[in-house]
């Protein structure tokens, strides 16, 4: 959503800052491997489901 890139951004920054760069770029990676409802239980319900590299 391109509406939104400025505060995506942000996020990024500050989460970058808070845990390094590298580490950011791990965990992002991995998100990006992620199944879709994996991300999505984790999301709503705060807990992995065990499958697609989130837990």
């Amino acid at each position: 959503m391109p509406e939104l890139r400025q505060v995506r951004e942000r996020c990024w920054r500050t989460v970058r800052t808070a845990i390094g760069n590298e580490t950011f770029e791990q965990h992002f990676r991995r998100g990006t491997r992620a199944e879709p409802t994996a991300v999505l239980a984790l999301a709503v319900e705060g807990r992995p489901t065990g499958g697609g590299g989130t837990g």
